[in-house]
């Protein structure tokens, strides 16, 4: 897709700091991690938090589509 610089903003900070930090092998999900890591890695990406207050358009959207029974 050719996409020099990415930005992901969750509003999880707690998986932003699993994903920033060291390596946990025994982690339940230490292998998705590890993939993640690996993807950022390869590329421009940047992780970012923020709080679900302060992204009203996604949080809503999220919901919207959990409430949908529409299939994507």
């Amino acid at each position: 897709m050719r996409i020099e610089e990415l930005v992901c903003y969750s509003d999880s900070l707690h998986c932003i700091n699993i994903i920033k930090g060291p390596q946990s092998k025994y982690h339940v999900h230490a292998v998705l991690i590890q993939d993640i890591k690996e993807l950022i890695s390869q590329s421009n990406v940047t992780l970012q938090h923020t709080l679900k207050e302060g992204n009203q358009c996604a949080d809503f959207l999220a919901i919207l589509g959990a409430s949908s029974n529409v299939d994507l």
